[in-house]
């Protein structure tokens, strides 16, 4: 449909306002509702993958890992920081029960270069069940850092410390997400998460899995509610745009009368008032359910998968601009030989449909082979032009399918070597 008569078109939604601007605004929340929805189900496969567990030092995410060992672990360069660093060390021992001279010592001492690899690895991991309750209550609050200092507790008292601190902290809900992804993207938004809602790590696992499947029901539910009013507001204001159409369609055929119309009378207001108004309806009731939400929508999760892992979100991005970029070149060039095609098959029917018409007149003069032979020929023409066109659509479509599936191949390799590594 051409820009502007769709554009004068869509002026006749503005005699419903309301709806017109309800279904706009609604449109839009349900792609929101939508991302959401999905942060939900991201969520619930952190969980069943980690199980709510804070990994201990050897299991942490390798960038964790590097950021605690090689930032947070070692002992300030400065007397007064280096002997309040080590006080800190002795108070959160004791505030985890840590009984024994030798694990105290080793866990304090500032000769870290006597330390054997065995008591260095050791020594590690016990300051980072020290630590783990200070990150906590900087990132999420102090009834965060307490539960995690109770789990701590729980599992030295039941395993000894050196079995203990070489275990991963059990049923603390998405405290684990916090704790793996405090140096990425998604940490910065995560860990507000988990101080907003002490739901999803206060009572353990099973509360925080109860907890998403009623946060999923509820935006389910009034997703489907704004579904709703987005659809019946739009439908509200395009049946009353199409039946002021009509209406001014209808008056301006009385006014003109049948001598303005073709020899066939009232048929063209009809088939404009039918048929062609209802394409005509079709399309405003998708432009406002679909044109608003829909790139919304992309917005929103492109953002999301940029959140989860940015590089390669990226990668997938700008595959994407690549393979709209070259398959696209080469899809607009076969759709305008294609255009052109369908052009010269439409001159073509227009002239077989003028052969068959003076038939009358063929007969007269008696010259049905010479318009025998002008029909197979405008008839071949128009099979060649057609034959062109679909030959144009047979190539472009599916080296534009294979070169997205190669750059989708291409990518998913790189996310498997991202993963594993």
């Amino acid at each position: 449909m051409e820009s502007a008569a769709f554009a004068r078109a869509q002026s006749f939604l503005n005699y419903s306002p309301l709806a017109k601007w309800l279904a706009i605004v609604s449109g839009v929340v349900t792609a929101i509702l939508y991302v959401a929805l999905l942060v939900v189900l991201a969520l619930f496969a952190d969980l069943m993958v980690n199980r709510g567990e804070i990994p201990c030092l050897a299991n942490l995410p390798t960038r964790e890992w590097i950021q605690y060992t090689a930032e947070e672990y070692p002992l300030p360069d400065d007397f007064d920081a280096r002997k309040k660093r080590i006080s800190d060390i002795s108070e959160g021992l004791r505030n985890l029960g840590v009984q024994g001279d030798t694990v105290v010592s080793l866990a304090t001492t500032d000769q870290t270069g006597t330390l054997t690899p065995r008591e260095t690895e050791l020594r590690r991991a016990m300051l980072w069940f020290v630590d783990l309750p200070e990150i906590l209550r900087t990132t999420v609050g102090e009834e965060a850092a307490q539960a995690a200092r109770r789990k701590i507790r729980e599992q030295i008292q039941t395993l000894g410390v050196d079995a203990a601190v070489h275990t991963n902290l059990a049923n603390l809900g998405m405290l684990s997400l916090v704790v793996r992804s405090r140096s990425s993207l998604q940490g910065t938004l995560v860990a507000p998460l988990a101080r907003w809602n002490d739901w999803m790590w206060a009572d353990g696992n099973a509360a925080f899995l109860r907890g998403l499947f009623a946060a999923a029901l509820v935006l389910a539910f009034v997703r489907a509610c704004f579904l709703f009013l987005n659809n019946s507001m739009a439908a509200q204001a395009t049946v009353e745009a199409i039946t002021r159409l009509r209406l001014a369609l209808h008056k301006h055929a009385y006014r003109l009368g049948t001598l303005a119309f073709r020899a066939l009378g009232p048929t063209e207001a009809v088939s404009v008032s039918t048929r062609h108004l209802e394409a005509v309806h079709t399309g405003l009731f998708a432009w406002l359910t679909v044109s608003f939400r829909e790139p919304v929508k992309f917005a929103l999760l492109l953002l999301f998968a940029l959140l989860v892992e940015f590089w390669l979100a990226l990668a997938f991005l700008l595959f994407a601009l690549l393979v709209w970029l070259v398959g696209g070149q080469i899809a607009a060039y076969f759709r305008r030989q294609g255009r052109a095609a369908g052009a010269r098959a439409a001159d073509q029917l227009a002239y077989i449909q003028e052969s068959l018409m003076i038939l009358r007149l063929v007969k007269a003069y008696l010259i049905e082979k010479f318009n025998l032979a002008r029909a197979e020929t405008q008839l071949a023409k128009y099979a060649q032009a057609q034959l062109q066109r679909y030959r144009g659509e047979a190539f472009y479509r599916p080296f534009f399918a294979f070169l997205g599936v190669l750059a989708a191949l291409v990518l998913l390799l790189a996310a498997g070597h991202v993963i594993l590594n």
